[in-house]
């Protein structure tokens, strides 16, 4: 059939127009200025393969530099800080995550070990040690790779313990670090130097820091990198003024922060007194973070307390499970709101 020939001018309009009207509708700029002004809020939806994301995105590139290739992190010199979370996606800290399901209603406790990969004894000893812990490593010990590796394949969950500025000049902070008078570019590629000493952690907890966590532009730097890379925050309170907690909460940082030290006094007598502390705190609050060190007076005494910990009426969980957990009950970061060790000593526990 011979069409006529103002179709054939009118149809190739009309394709045109669906098409821009799909492109328009897929990229909606709400608020913004010429290119190269700041966005304050640009929303993309893709819908593509029945999958609906949902992403906020705050930069100063104009919005049509955003495709759906990008999701679901954008990353470019033009771009200041971007925040994306897509329906369904599985962030890094959970796909790295403990494999592990508590169904039951007992309180949980956490036991993590810092410090470790400097002793090779003393760390193989707490790997030995029944999972799930949540064992921190330190980013700059010669053996941290190949004995982070032995303890993901024992079960226990991963952490980098990165060294941070204490109160007191003094203090041996290695050769990965952070502090206070670094410039960004410095801080940043230590922290980045920190990150890369080993795979498979879930985030990073305080090594030290008693200044550092009190300081708001250097706790910022941190939890711009943790965001990025889709992982957590557990504040080692090594001073009861720490803003590390609250500064994670505002990015959006999954975070908690310990309860309890077991071994900041020695002698296995003080263990065993913390880990009654960590029981109280658990079963008054339903969970509790307690962190100890690969030393031999607390890992005689947990090997004992760890036996019948399930018979006592608890159970251990890795970090990762309690963060789940404060997730779906939408708790706050910490519902801890008295600090027993700080009851004793308002001071830098890292000292």
């Amino acid at each position: 059939m011979k069409l006529p020939a103002s179709f054939k001018i009118i149809m190739p309009v009309f394709v045109f127009c669906i098409v821009f009207a799909v492109l328009i509708a897929k990229l909606v700029v709400s608020s913004g200025e010429e290119a190269g002004e700041v966005y304050s809020v640009q929303t993309l939806s893709v819908e593509d393969q029945d999958v609906l994301t949902k992403h906020i995105i705050i930069s100063t590139a104009p919005a049509t530099d955003i495709s759906e290739q990008d999701i679901p992190v954008i990353a470019d010199e033009k771009m200041d800080d971007i925040i994306q979370i897509p329906e369904g996606h599985i962030p890094l800290w959970k796909k790295n995550a403990v494999d592990f399901i508590d169904n039951s209603d007992k309180p949980k406790i956490v036991i993590m070990f810092d410090d470790l990969g400097m002793s090779d004894k003393h760390t193989r000893e707490v790997i030995d040690l029944p999972a799930p812990l949540t064992l921190s490593f330190l980013p700059y010990a010669k053996e941290t790779p190949e004995l982070a590796i032995k303890a993901h394949k024992a079960g226990h969950e991963l952490m980098v313990h990165m060294p941070m500025e204490a109160m007191n000049p003094d203090m041996d902070l290695g050769s990965i670090y952070l502090t206070t008078s670094q410039s960004d570019d410095e801080f940043l590629d230590m922290l980045d130097k920190g990150l890369a000493a080993f795979d498979g952690y879930i985030g990073l907890n305080n090594h030290m820091g008693s200044r550092l966590t009190q300081d708001r532009d250097a706790m910022e730097k941190v939890m711009s990198v943790l965001v990025e890379k889709e992982l957590i925050f557990i504040d080692s309170r090594t001073i009861h003024t720490s803003i590390g907690q609250d500064v994670a909460a505002e990015y959006g940082v999954p975070t908690a922060g310990r309860d309890v030290f077991l071994d900041h006094k020695s002698g296995e007598d003080f263990v065993r007194k913390s880990l009654r502390k960590t029981e109280e705190i658990a079963r008054k609050y339903g969970y509790a973070i307690a962190i100890g060190h690969p030393k031999t007076d607390t890992i005689n005494v947990l090997k004992l307390w760890l036996e019948d910990i399930e018979e006592r009426g608890f159970v251990i969980v890795p970090v990762s499970a309690l963060l789940k957990h404060q997730e779906q009950e939408n708790l706050p970061p910490s519902q801890i709101v008295d600090q027993p060790d700080y009851d004793d000593e308002k001071v830098p526990l890292d000292r």
